[in-house]
């Protein structure tokens, strides 16, 4: 154990710097996508929308790269009746039983769990207590399923798409600026330099250290986990969760005289009852517009300004929220709190969630569009919506809990705002 409470203490240590190095370069990569737009509309005029951020699309970076493999094992599948019959099965446990029957299925799975090595160190939030691919590939096998239902599409042509339409909004944007000073040239082309990269670094961190370097973490406290669970201090592993780090440290060092089972009732408990409460808002937002100046305006493009109540309009239920993802779409509401409830995404749905994370990216290739209570046009929910090219409004506050699963809204990602247009539960709606 005491090997053990040793490599906890290194763990600790590189998680440290592996933050220092995401707080050192989280700000200057969304400053330099933010610093662009806003140079972007001093040149062409603040009517341009959400178009400097087209010139920032279709690059490659980890995110895109996972959904790249996806694609290819969903394409893989298609092209065998026996895989495709064995990926039919609604749950993971079934599909591993049934490819496990053949030798083309085993062979399926050794590359299946080949792609979880690469990208599986993911759950569907930031935390060391959510379950990640690796360990529970389910998530990752109704991801797969929904690649595999849609046999036309064609991930590398969309990228390459992207990729062209960038390069021609790059061409054009110049020809104009061309009879400019030549400082005011050199500054549009460093800028969208300093963009572009931070669109690849923005998604790679991700992977690297809000994914990975958690993931590192959390095998060490299962280790422990599995430890106090043999030695009957703890009923499962995943009770470590609910112990302090000094906690955990007493617990290994007194091994096995130090029960925790009572705690962990407390504390699940505790988390059950909060999950339940709305948090109230403390204080109030100080007078008029916020700063003008490039870190104000920086942070409001990540986190979104605050949404307005939801009004009616003609008789119809309107939500506001940022603009996220250029244009207009209607669909089905598919509220999706959680990766668990993912199945139920059809494709077109609008998916309408609290936010996103990296782990969702496949979801944007079936929905039709995508709502979010937080976030704004810098938040990975945008960025991931413009680079799938679905609509989206983000931060809309009170999304997931106005709008009802199966409604018929409309996503207006260019003016952030969405209409719900269905009549069901009106009265209910006030």
């Amino acid at each position: 154990m005491s090997e053990l409470l040793a490599h906890l203490r290194e763990t600790n240590d590189r998680h440290n710097r592996v933050w220092q190095i995401h707080f050192l370069q989280t700000l200057p990569v969304y400053m330099a996508m933010s610093t662009f737009d806003d140079l972007y509309q001093d040149l062409f005029g603040t009517d341009n929308g959400l178009v400097a951020y087209r010139l920032m699309q279709g690059f490659d970076n980890k995110t895109v790269e996972m959904g790249r493999a996806l694609w290819k094992l969903s394409r893989q599948v298609l092209g065998s009746p026996m895989l495709s019959a064995a990926l039919a099965e609604s749950g993971a446990s079934n599909v591993f039983a049934a490819l496990e029957q053949s030798n083309e299925g085993r062979a399926f799975l050794a590359d299946f769990h080949a792609f979880l090595d690469v990208y599986g160190r993911r759950g569907e939030k930031l935390g060391v207590g959510f379950i990640t691919w690796i360990e529970d590939p389910s998530h990752a096998i109704r991801q797969l399923q929904e690649y595999i239902s849609q046999p036309n599409l064609d991930f590398d042509s969309e990228m390459a798409s992207l990729a062209t339409e960038r390069e021609r909004l790059v061409a054009e944007a110049r020809v104009p600026i061309s009879a400019y000073p030549q400082n005011l040239i050199d500054k549009f082309e460093s800028m969208l330099d300093y963009a572009q990269q931070a669109t690849i670094i923005s998604e790679d961190h991700n992977y690297y250290i809000d994914f990975g370097a958690i993931y590192q973490v959390r095998q060490v406290l299962l280790e422990f986990g599995r430890r106090f669970t043999e030695a009957g201090v703890l009923d499962d592993p995943q009770d470590v969760f609910m112990l302090t780090s000094q906690e955990l440290r007493d617990t290994a060092t007194f091994l096995p005289h130090i029960k925790r089972q009572g705690i962990v009732a407390v504390r699940t408990a505790q988390m059950a009852h909060f999950r339940q409460v709305t948090p109230p808002a403390l204080g109030t937002l100080p007078p008029g517009p916020p700063p003008e100046d490039p870190l104000s305006r920086t942070i409001g493009k990540f986190f979104g300004a605050p949404a307005p109540e939801p009004e009616h309009t003609d008789g119809i239920l309107v939500i506001r929220g940022s603009s996220g993802s250029s244009g207009t779409v209607r669909g089905i509401a598919r509220v999706v709190e959680s990766l668990a409830d993912a199945g139920r995404l059809m494709k077109g749905d609008i998916l309408v969630a609290p936010t996103t994370a990296p782990a969702w990216t496949p979801l944007f290739a079936t929905a039709g569009a995508v709502v979010t209570d937080t976030g704004g046009v810098l938040s990975h929910s945008a960025v991931v919506a413009r680079e799938y090219r679905i609509p989206a409004v983000v931060g809309a506050g009170v999304a997931t809990t106005v709008i009802r699963d199966g409604d018929l809204i409309e996503v207006d990602g260019d003016t952030g705002v969405v209409r719900i247009l269905s009549d069901q539960d009106s009265d209910a709606r006030g």
